[in-house]
């Protein structure tokens, strides 16, 4: 996943267990104007991250169905494409079939849908956003390409003066081996951190 365009540039990496429930993950996020690279695991509904600038090398662990959760737990349905999709359904004005196009060396099937803003700001919130989501245009083009196989392999949002949120999706099914961090590499959330990611710290 890339964001381009945007204030809040970024790339995202990494591998998605979906015979878990939930379903778990394993991520590298990269920001290009520095501050170091980001680790994210989501193994039996705990997120771990190792931050370059918080706890020396170590994991912080949150709990995601925890009162200091910054994301409400709602991260987990995010991870399913479909529930994606889903959730979108509601705020889709118009869907159009652009045609077969090669990506990546594979014929996909192109498709362009025009969705209400008011989706993305709602989701925003359920994830413990704020702000940015506000100032989106009425409507935004949301474009998605499938294999012959039905399978989603990439969307591409444009969200106005936000920039451009491009996914891609490769090796499904595929197995993956996504484990927590050893105990001895975990920390857990600072005091105040959890205010700083929309969690509380009562």
């Amino acid at each position: 996943m890339t964001s381009e365009g945007g204030a809040a540039q970024m790339s995202m990496k990494g591998d998605v267990d979906y015979s878990a429930t939930p379903p778990e993950m394993a991520m590298t996020m990269t920001n290009p104007m520095g501050g170091g690279k980001i680790e994210v695991r989501l193994v039996d509904s705990v997120m771990y991250m190792k931050m370059p600038t918080v706890g020396s090398g170590k994991w912080v662990k949150v709990e995601l169905d925890g009162k200091d959760s910054p994301l409400n737990g709602n991260l987990m349905k995010q991870l399913n494409p479909g529930a994606q999709l889903d959730s979108l359904k509601d705020s889709v004005t118009k869907v159009e079939y652009v045609g077969e196009e090669k990506v990546a060396g594979d014929k996909l099937d192109h498709y362009t849908m025009t969705v209400r803003s008011d989706v993305f700001r709602q989701l925003q919130s359920e994830l413990g956003g704020d702000g940015a989501a506000e100032n989106l245009p009425s409507t935004i083009s949301y474009d998605l390409w499938t294999d012959t196989s039905g399978m989603l392999r990439q969307t591409k949002i444009a969200i106005g003066d936000s920039g451009t949120v491009t996914m891609k999706t490769s090796d499904w099914g595929q197995s993956v081996d996504i484990q927590a961090p050893a105990d001895s590499e975990v920390m857990e959330l600072p005091s105040g951190m959890a205010s700083m990611m929309g969690g509380s710290d009562t």
